[in-house]
């Protein structure tokens, strides 16, 4: 007999491949129980190929009541449960996440990025603009409870001029109640500092570019939506290659309250 921390374990090595490869955890579940047990005998065997099985009943079934009985006192869903539940039922996982949201405050952060396609791709986000409206259209009819926050990045060299009041435009219909904004960095370790250092810098923006346009994202956004953050502080200042100003948490912060005031920039002054 397996005991039901076992299968639980099954359960998590299950998880790490799609529905029709589960077979290739079957080494690792057989492992398993040669740690717990000494050995393996026949019984365990079938043990093994019938949780394979029942597993997904039995994740679909813990994952309801990981979501059902949340207590108050929780207060972030475990990343890794939730992408694994929008793969396997994304409408069901949308409509639980609607029930706790009507118990209490949800936060789901998308990062979007961009709603431009070039951009999209030469970041290699791997969707394009049309799938983050259709996500947020989704999340709109089926969460709408479920408090959103989309990330945007600025300062990507395929940003049309456009592309701010553009990407205001698309989330004041969509339903989302934040934003929270960064600037393209480059930094070490990291796909952007390999193609900097083979391909050639790229241009950057410079603080004075960039809060030129997050001021002129926020002239044609919604002031009923709230700003989480402004811009991006590299948590590792020697490991920033680029823009340096990424660096520094205040001077970007007092720089842009000075521009927008000298300018007159305010939420949502240029919707008609």
């Amino acid at each position: 007999m397996l005991s039901e921390a076992t299968k639980a374990r099954f359960d998590r090595e299950l998880a790490k491949y799609p529905a029709d490869q589960r077979q290739s955890a079957v080494m690792a579940c057989l492992a398993i129980v040669q740690q717990e047990q000494g050995w393996v005998s026949p019984e365990a065997e079938q043990a093994v190929a019938e949780s394979q099985k029942k597993t997904k009943s039995r994740q679909e079934l813990g994952r309801n009541e990981r979501f059902e009985q949340i207590s108050p006192e929780v207060g972030q869903l475990d990343e890794e449960a939730l992408e694994d539940a929008m793969k396997d039922d994304p409408d069901e996982t949308l409509a639980l996440l609607e029930r706790l949201g009507r118990r209490k405050h949800v936060s789901l952060e998308l990062g979007i990025q961009s709603f431009e396609d070039a951009t999209l791709e030469w970041l290699d986000r791997g969707h394009d603009g049309r799938c983050s409206i259709e996500a947020l259209e989704r999340l709109r009819r089926l969460a709408p409870s479920v408090h959103v926050c989309a990330h945007l990045i600025f300062g990507s060299p395929t940003d049309s001029p456009g592309m701010p009041e553009q990407a205001a435009r698309i989330l004041n219909e969509s339903g989302v109640k934040g934003v929270k904004l960064h600037q393209l960095m480059v930094l070490q370790h990291t796909e952007l500092a390999r193609r900097w250092k083979e391909e050639g810098p790229f241009p950057v923006l410079s603080l004075e570019d960039y809060s030129a346009r997050v001021g002129r994202f926020l002239e044609y956004l919604d002031p009923g939506i709230y700003i989480e953050r402004l811009n991006a502080l590299s948590s590792h200042a020697e490991e920033c290659i680029a823009p340096e100003w990424s660096r520094y948490r205040w001077e970007p912060h007092n720089f842009m309250r000075q521009y927008f005031a000298q300018n007159g920039i305010r939420q949502g002054s240029r919707l008609s």
